[in-house]
């Protein structure tokens, strides 16, 4: 699947552009966090931001699933670019806080690979290799 999925380590750009037009296509929702998130270089005291619970029921019915119209949620963590952001995202992770990291390159063709359907095919396979005799 390298070939069917080069990633040119000497042209990371054109590679990157690719796995980032795939990892945009995939996400169906683009929400807006209910209230500016402020995410600086390290997490401020009381991060991550919480709410009351009935506030967040209120806006996203667990009873009602067939129609869930909200593109505004309540996001309590940072969200970071790891294109632009790795230092800030590294900074969340030595505090040992919880936070989303997104366009990683691996993890870009992680997803890459798994949304061939032929790949999970052949990853799943069954073969003398992986058959065990229990």
């Amino acid at each position: 699947y390298d070939s069917k999925y080069p990633f040119d380590i000497n042209d990371k750009a054109s590679s990157l552009d690719r796995l980032l037009k795939l990892a945009s296509s995939l996400r169906e929702h683009q929400y807006t966090p209910i209230e500016n998130l402020k995410c600086p270089d390290k997490p401020p005291p009381g991060y991550p931001k919480q709410w009351k619970m009935m506030d967040i029921i209120r806006n996203w019915n667990p009873d009602d699933t067939s129609d869930f119209h909200t593109t505004v949620i309540y996001q309590g963590i940072c969200v970071f670019d790891h294109q632009t952001e790795s230092e800030k995202a590294n900074n969340y992770r030595e505090a040992e806080v919880p936070f989303v990291l997104r366009n990683h390159v691996d993890v870009l063709r992680t997803v890459e690979r798994w949304n061939d359907p032929s790949y999970m095919t052949e990853l799943l396979r069954e073969d003398e290799q992986k058959k065990l005799n229990i």
